[in-house]
């Protein structure tokens, strides 16, 4: 979450919940042409270590979303979540 994110119970009630059973979750990204963005993960850690581990990622914790999709050519980035978020939902 954004440090510019004021109001973290309303953002956390728009983010879907996701099933116990789930060991990692998939992001994939793309920017347009017009436009260059950037991430940073501040970041990464589980609220409760006895309920879930730290999550880690693979990509690097600071970069640009790239203008293309995955497996194109000048690839872009996918993100792959590792651990189970379904119980910071709960």
């Amino acid at each position: 979450m954004a440090p510019f994110t004021t109001d973290f119970r309303k953002a956390q009630q728009r983010m879907p919940a996701i099933p116990v059973n789930i060991q990692t979750v998939n992001f994939t990204w793309q920017a347009t042409e017009q436009a260059e963005f950037f991430y940073e993960f501040q970041t990464l850690r589980s609220m409760d270590l006895d309920i879930m581990d730290n999550p880690t990622v693979n990509v690097p914790l600071l970069g640009s979303v790239p203008c293309r999709p995955s497996g194109e050519t000048g690839a872009g980035k996918s993100m792959l979540l590792s651990e189970c978020w379904c119980l910071l939902n709960t």
